[in-house]
């Protein structure tokens, strides 16, 4: 049997009549790819020997791992204003609206999470993409403009 597979536009063929055989074994279902090709390695151990075995007789080779350099990027003056700011700001005590629509409903945690995001410096996930800059830009605003 089989079904279409569409990726984007194209429909491509594929083969399904292996799923219907193996259903009993595939009920469970498998969570990673890891453990997919796990299994494949383990059930097709003999024709798998070749490709699974090291070149230079089972010898390991360690790598050093080396250190990432520190993070050399800096603050701009505006978001290290607000982070000052943000640093002698005590957490409100009751929930409150930062912008339209969103409540921040546990200021004490919100605090903890956006110190936590401070921490990790510029390059930190949410700094590289505006997003702390943005909070602490809206919580100025919302708390001195009341």
């Amino acid at each position: 049997k089989h079904q279409l597979l569409r990726v984007g536009s194209n429909e491509q063929p594929i083969e399904t009549s292996h799923l219907e055989r193996n259903a009993p074994r595939n009920a469970a279902g498998t969570t990673s790819l890891k453990a997919l090709a796990t299994k494949a390695l383990e059930r097709n151990a003999r024709w798998n020997a070749a490709g699974t075995r090291s070149k230079n007789g089972g010898t390991r080779v360690e790598h050093a791992a080396k250190p990432h350099p520190p993070c050399e990027l800096a603050w701009d003056e505006e978001t290290a204003r607000l982070i000052e700011w943000f640093m002698r700001t005590p957490p409100p005590s009751r929930p409150f609206e930062i912008c339209g629509g969103v409540v921040i409903a546990n200021p004490a945690l919100w605090w903890t999470a956006l110190m936590r995001d401070i921490a990790e410096g510029p390059k930190g996930p949410r700094a590289r993409y505006g997003a702390v800059q943005s909070d602490l830009q809206r919580l100025e605003n919302c708390l001195v403009g009341r």
